[in-house]
């Protein structure tokens, strides 16, 4: 019986999100599932969508990889886009509260034609140039470039042309003085018809030495806001739109820079297109800003580079009036929403001959494994019959312990293209969607298939390679793998599995040789043989070890050059502390010393040390 025949997933959800490539993709919409503060940013689009509305229509929405911030922007832009009564739009308004509903659907009639969206993504150069060309992209798009005001930009290119037409001389001056700026002249004319500001600057500094000291006099627009502005009002006016909205994804490049310098010049224009948008009033500009990490983590990444030279509260001002400018909202789905999402990706036809066949046929190992899992009590809020049909079987073929870990081990490693959804949805090695797709069930076996939580390893490994505080994971994950046999299931299958738990850290239970049993879903006849491969493995005896077991009675990788002898020497040195010729007596009455000033028990739990060297600590006495 071949899963796939039965399960599916759900293709709102297939594949991330690419606002640039899918801004049309009302499927996507569709099969958005709003989380408790997404549905708070859905309110205030709701709000500030009105005329009258208050200031602030510029919104920055912070989220770790895999909380939904693309698929965000996609149903926001939609919103912006599409009329209400739209189908699509329709499965989503169904999702949200009766009130925000009322809300959205009451002031989208009052402000019923499309806003045109203009789509910004990563690195797009100097904050003001990008905003100018993601219009200029839009307009194109719309077919409405001609709305495209004249600019300074297109000044300096007449004034270009003018010299070459009428000054030859100058005209030979002015190449000469832009080729000492390392760029040729039709470089720099190119630059100008993209609106990049540095090139207009570069054309302001040289044009008094072919222009008889003259400086360059425009009076067309420079600045990205006064740009919109003029665009906004005769789209307004004349065209069948309402105004601007500017999604900007993967901004966090940028507001480093800007973090680094707010009252510098991307700051300085960012805080004044942010302010055009907030009273902008009924010729409405909208801005939504992406990105992975709050204000404050990226002032303190800032901080910790900062020369001493720096003032720091001079920085912390200025950032702080370029944060007023933006209603922030962070991205972060509590733990049972986290669980209905995974839930709703999996699609099951409940209703099928299979469905109905494997859970009469493993309807006591069902039962048993609610059980167990009701009993370990990590799943808060779920009764044990809950917790059946919710995440036993609502989640099936994830093994619960997946579906636990999954959410945190994401949240750690997770990379813009490898996520938690990207691990349910995508066809890729060590997903849950190639698992589905390859899977049989065998009714003879003591249970249904399960994707359990060591298959987590396979999909995310090289994201925990490239964290830097997950790094040292997988640097003993490849050493200690090296010395397994690949026909040693059960050692391959515990690595993974307790690699997983160091960097999850669960807090409500200890990864001891129950919880990996429940976790890798070992059958009952093999539970003996398991055991004993569990044992050995941990042998603090044997050099080659992979696994460490603590004296509370849970694993953890094995510290790699931990060796019988090296043990052996620092136990004979801690036994012989007390000797009056121990190298340890001085730093032990030191110590001794100055401990009464330290509120701290006298056993500690070494926990970051641990994670690199693996030591157990308690006082000398």
């Amino acid at each position: 019986m071949e899963l796939k025949k039965f399960i599916k997933i759900s293709p709102g959800f297939k594949s991330a999100v690419n606002l640039e490539k899918e801004l049309e993709n009302l499927q996507k919409v569709s099969g958005y599932i709003p989380g408790e503060v997404s549905r708070e940013v859905i309110l205030d689009f709701a709000k500030k969508l009105h005329p009258t509305a208050s200031n602030r229509r510029s919104r920055l929405i912070m989220g770790t990889y895999g909380t939904g911030k693309s698929h965000l922007a996609l149903v926001i832009a939609n919103l912006f886009r599409m009329p209400a009564d739209t189908p699509e739009i329709q499965s989503v308004l169904e999702k949200l509260d009766y009130d925000t509903r009322e809300l959205l659907v009451n002031n989208r009639k009052a402000v019923n034609k499309k806003f045109l969206i203009v789509r910004l993504y990563g690195d797009e150069g100097r904050i003001s140039d990008a905003f100018m060309m993601g219009l200029r992209r839009s307009l194109e798009e719309a077919g409405l470039e001609h709305l495209l005001p004249d600019s300074a930009f297109d000044a300096a290119i007449d004034r270009i042309e003018e010299v070459k037409e009428s000054f030859p001389e100058n005209y030979a001056i002015l190449k000469e003085a832009i080729e000492k700026k390392g760029l040729t002249l039709n470089e720099l004319t190119a630059r100008l018809k993209n609106y990049e500001r540095n090139a207009f600057d570069i054309f302001c500094t040289i044009h008094p030495s072919f222009s008889g000291g003259s400086r360059f006099v425009y009076s067309t627009m420079l600045e990205p806001a006064t740009f919109y502005n003029s665009v906004i009002k005769e789209l307004a006016d004349n065209h069948d739109y309402e105004g601007i909205a500017v999604f900007w994804d993967e901004f966090g490049h940028k507001m480093e820079e800007v973090v680094k310098d707010p009252s510098g010049k991307e700051g300085i224009d960012l805080q004044e297109f942010a302010e055009s948008c907030n009273y902008s009033e009924e010729y409405q500009l909208h801005l939504y800003l992406f990105c992975h990490r709050s204000l404050k983590e990226y002032q303190d990444i800032s901080k910790s580079g900062a020369g001493i030279h720096d003032s720091l509260q001079q920085r912390e001002d200025d950032l702080r009036k370029i944060e007023g400018r933006f209603k922030p909202f962070i991205l972060k789905n509590t733990s049972a929403e986290t669980f209905r999402l995974i839930s709703s990706v999996i699609i099951t036809d409940e209703n099928s001959v299979q469905w109905k066949h494997l859970t009469d046929d493993f309807s006591p190992y069902f039962d048993s494994l609610s059980e167990q899992t009701s009993k370990l009590n990590y799943f808060i809020g779920y009764p044990r019959e809950k917790l059946k049909s919710d995440i036993v079987l609502g989640t099936y073929p994830l093994h619960p312990m997946t579906v636990f870990c999954l959410p945190e081990l994401s949240e750690k490693v997770a990379q813009n293209n490898r996520t938690l959804f990207t691990c349910l949805c995508e066809d890729d090695m060590g997903s849950l969607y190639r698992y589905i797709n390859k899977t049989v069930c065998d009714p003879q076996a003591f249970s249904p298939p399960m994707f359990t939580v060591d298959m987590l390893w396979e999909y995310f490994s090289e994201d925990v390679k490239q964290q830097e505080r997950t790094s040292s994971v997988y640097r003993d994950y490849r050493l200690l793998s090296a010395r397994l046999n690949a026909d040693d299931d059960f050692g391959q299958r515990l690595l993974k599995s307790v690699c997983v738990f160091q960097i999850v850290k669960p807090t409500r239970f200890k990864i001891t040789s129950d919880i990996l049993e429940y976790s890798l879903n070992i059958s009952p006849e093999r539970l003996e043989e398991f055991h004993d491969r569990l044992q050995k493995l941990s042998d603090h005896r044997d050099e080659n070890r992979i696994l460490t077991s603590l004296t509370d009675g849970s694993y953890r990788p094995a510290i790699i050059g931990m060796t019988e002898s090296l043990y052996g020497k620092i136990s004979k040195l801690v036994a012989n502390a007390s000797a009056p010729d121990s190298p340890l007596q001085k730093p032990i009455a030191f110590l001794n010393s100055i401990w009464k000033d330290f509120s701290v028990a006298k056993n500690l739990e070494v926990t970051r040390y641990w994670d690199e060297f693996g030591p157990k600590q308690a006082r000398l006495d």
